[in-house]
């Protein structure tokens, strides 16, 4: 039976639509991955959509790229826009990248370790600040 790709599974489909190094914005890196990769699924799963009715193949297709940008593979030169990195063309050259892969990735722990040291300094500051503040 089809089913839609979990989102690490779209990692090379990702890669691989911007392999030219143009930079796209990540609405058409969506359709395009989704042209090119799944079309085969049957129209059900490709429209098929979430309670917030968000389509879910384009939300894993969107969660594959914040993975790979978090691993430097990719890099946003703009709002929305999205390109390829060497390290990108890298993994394509080689042909496969995992989720285990990725998150063993030393840019990607050091991203990860960013985001954690953020979610501390805001935990402390809601913790410490008056309901006045947090408003």
């Amino acid at each position: 039976m089809a089913e839609l790709p979990k989102f690490h599974e779209t990692f090379l489909p990702i890669l691989e639509t911007l392999k030219d190094g143009e930079v796209m914005h990540y609405r058409d890196l969506q359709k395009k991955v989704r042209d090119k990769y799944y079309m085969d699924l049957p129209e059900e799963l490709l429209n098929q959509k979430s309670l917030t009715g968000a389509n879910i193949l384009f939300n894993r297709i969107s969660w594959g790229k914040a993975y790979l940008k978090q691993g430097e593979f990719l890099v946003s030169p703009g709002r929305g826009l999205i390109q390829i990195t060497n390290k990108g063309k890298q993994v394509l050259k080689d042909g496969h990248l995992t989720l285990q892969d990725l998150k063993n990735d030393p840019d990607y722990l050091a991203n990860e370790k960013k985001l954690q040291k953020l979610e501390k300094v805001n935990e402390v500051s809601i913790d410490n600040s008056s309901p006045q503040e947090l408003i």
